[in-house]
């Protein structure tokens, strides 16, 4: 009913006095799907003509109550699609909420400052579980993480690791995260290193984000399918999203340590000075053609371009004589006509 009452005010009337009438056949998709068989049975008895106009009561309401069940079922439709849009509204208010800090420059001291803890944290769940002695640590790949997390390596003697607990080793890490976070921002000054953590957030903020909204689409193409093993898919695809935008905020506190230690400010390059003898240089060689393009009864007039006066355009050609057409008698006297004479070759 909502598409009917739209067409009604867009009939072309636009308010004026008078009657908006729609025709609806009983074989349209809306009555064909939604309206009951015996009406068409009723009219069959009746001896309803094919084509004839049909005013009964009967069909005008059966006629509403499918319009009804359509709007409800996209109504539907429209909600349902909804709360899968919801789910990834609700990670970009917390992706945009990043990039916003990141771009008004506020708490990202507290901000980067988790990013190193939660960096630390997924290192060692990755090579060191707390519920494993230390001896069956990966400490190997701890060191070469550690390497590529904070290109500095890690700072733990040999076999030390084997006097000192998983919190112990924790504290000793993210000290020394932090120190040498702290130890690039006094070398590059406060002022660069926030531009710098401005520029490494947007950038590592941009990209993992595009590449988290690509697999949720493919996530969403695909998710329908668990209906079949009796599950509910919109439970499925919030639980499968939240898995992934929790790989994704791992991605982005990593990726976000890792290319401000990476990073390094090269200085502006040198501002190159104009060659003033590669300018006379120039300079004589035009006026040495100038001079020699001057013909020599006008060697003394300035020319156009030393007089500052606009270039002037190539002169149409002037013609000598006459212009002769091509059935015109031949100028040089033959009798004949100019195009079967001297304008034969044109």
């Amino acid at each position: 009913r909502r598409i009917d009452r739209q067409l009604r005010g867009r009939a072309g009337r636009q308010g004026d006095p008078g009657q908006a009438i729609f025709f609806l056949s009983l074989e349209d998709d809306l009555m064909r799907l939604f309206s009951p068989e015996r009406i068409i049975k009723v009219m069959d008895k009746l001896g309803v003509q094919e084509g004839e106009v049909i005013t009964h009561s009967m069909v005008t309401k059966a006629i509403e109550k499918a319009q009804v069940r359509v709007e409800t079922q996209n109504y539907e439709i429209r909600k349902h699609l909804l709360e899968y849009d919801d789910v990834v509204n609700k990670q970009r208010g917390e992706i945009y909420k990043v990039r916003r800090e990141a771009l008004i420059g506020g708490e990202m001291e507290e901000r980067m400052d988790g990013f190193l803890e939660n960096a630390v944290i997924a290192l060692l769940d990755a090579h060191a579980s707390g519920d494993d002695a230390p001896d069956f640590w990966d400490m190997e790949g701890m060191a070469r993480d550690w390497q590529d997390l904070t290109l500095s390596p890690l700072p733990l003697a040999d076999n030390e690791h084997l006097e000192t607990g998983i919190e112990d080793l924790e504290r000793m890490l993210l000290e020394a995260a932090r120190e040498r976070y702290e130890a690039k921002c006094e070398r590059l000054g406060q002022d660069i290193a926030g531009q710098l953590r401005k520029f490494v957030v947007l950038q590592v903020v941009d990209e993992v984000w595009r590449d988290h909204l690509n697999e949720l689409v493919m996530l969403r193409s695909g998710i329908g399918l668990r209906s079949y093993g009796q599950r509910d898919p919109l439970i499925e695809y919030k639980k499968e999203s939240f898995r992934l935008f929790e790989d994704m905020l791992g991605r982005l506190e990593r990726g976000v340590i890792q290319l401000f230690f990476r990073a390094e400010l090269a200085p502006p390059p040198p501002r190159r000075e104009p060659d003033v003898q590669q300018m006379e240089t120039s300079h004589n060689e035009v006026s040495a053609y100038d001079a020699a393009a001057t013909p020599a009864g006008q060697a003394g007039k300035a020319s156009p371009m030393t007089a500052g006066s606009a270039p002037t355009g190539p002169r149409p050609v002037q013609r000598d004589a006459p212009k002769v057409g091509r059935n015109d008698p031949c100028p040089c006297g033959s009798g004949r006509k100019y195009k079967k004479c001297c304008g034969a070759g044109n």
